[in-house]
């Protein structure tokens, strides 16, 4: 797989080159595993997609196929989940939100865990936008307080 010299030794360069490619495979290993932790706190339909693929490793084309939708949406999708499970507000949310005021919590769940807009959430809820606004302000000024610290 890599270039050896005539003494059966790597060719220069490609020990680097070795190294960096298992310091990604460790990464990536160390990333599918945070993924998948974090994931128990999706809604069930984000958990199970994200459970399909970093889980039990199935192909977003094959998922696509079976869930009768264009693969590059799923794909989008997965991305999306994947990128607020590692944003900061997620993980402050899933650590902080129990000591919040019911109304607060359930409106920061909508918001930074299941990924709801503002009008979803609201709908959802049954609150104003504005009170949803101001709920989720006050999520992201404490995050930024403790990021501070």
């Amino acid at each position: 797989m890599f270039a050896e010299d005539d003494n059966g030794s790597l060719a220069p360069g490609t020990r680097d080159m070795a190294a960096s490619m298992d310091a990604r495979r460790r990464d990536r290993a160390q990333l599918v595993e945070i993924l998948r932790l974090r994931g128990r706190s999706l809604p069930p339909s984000d958990r199970t997609l994200m459970e399909a693929v970093y889980t039990r490793g199935e192909r977003v084309s094959g998922l696509a196929r079976l869930m009768g939708c264009n693969a590059r949406t799923l794909r989008v999708r997965v991305r999306r989940v994947s990128r607020r499970l590692l944003s900061a507000p997620f993980v402050f949310v899933a650590r902080r939100s129990e000591s919040w005021a019911p109304m607060r919590r359930a409106v920061a769940r909508a918001c930074f865990v299941e990924g709801r807009s503002l009008r979803e959430a609201a709908n959802q809820l049954g609150l104003t936008q504005a009170a949803v606004r101001r709920h989720r302000d006050a999520v992201l000024a404490m995050l930024e307080s403790e990021a501070r610290k």
